[in-house]
């Protein structure tokens, strides 16, 4: 009960010989995981009642149970049963989250490509290249195949050491980057 008479600035300093905080109220959870991200440190939250949702909000990653309460699981990035460790879920994660973005960026280039060529062609003069049965053919012959292989690449050796994005899309500037460069 001593971190509701702390400052916030006395809460960082104590957490440097602090491991075991026990018996907090939901707001003194959030100060403490506000208070750890001050310095520099991303900080991971288990929830599993209602009244874990504004340290779940706060946390950057925020884990629960399949079986919380719904209202929690909306609040959480990642989702485990119980018979799957913390670690192994956020590992899978970022393994997924991997993979969606080289899909998303093999796609994105490989159509904006097409794009290109057919509106250079029209713009041109030459008319359509490719008549739409044709242009949907070569996506079937030049997607399907490339997606599953990259989708099944397997993860960077040093995956768990790369820190979790904070909260943000997967479409980021340097995935436009990217897809422009490769298209």
């Amino acid at each position: 009960r001593d971190i509701e008479r702390m400052s916030d600035l006395e809460i960082c300093a104590s957490l440097s010989d602090t491991f075991v905080f026990a018996g907090l109220s939901p707001k003194d959870k959030s100060r403490i995981v506000l208070a750890l991200q001050n310095l520099g440190h991303t900080v991971s939250a288990i929830g599993s009642s209602i009244s874990d949702s504004a340290l779940l909000d706060c946390a950057d990653v925020s884990i629960c149970d399949t079986r919380s309460e719904d209202a929690v699981k909306g609040s959480c990035n990642l989702l485990y049963d119980g018979e799957v460790s913390a670690d192994r879920a956020v590992l899978f994660g970022k393994i997924t989250r991997g993979s969606i973005s080289r899909v998303i960026t093999y796609l994105s280039a490989a159509n904006l490509a097409e794009l290109l060529c057919v509106g250079l062609s029209v713009l041109f003069g030459f008319g359509y290249p490719m008549t739409p049965p044709e242009i949907l053919a070569v996506n079937l012959i030049t997607d399907i195949f490339p997606v599953v292989a990259i989708g099944m690449e397997p993860p960077e050796p040093d995956i768990m050491k790369s820190k979790p994005e904070r909260k943000q899309t997967v479409f980021t500037k340097t995935l436009f980057i990217n897809i422009t460069i490769q298209a």
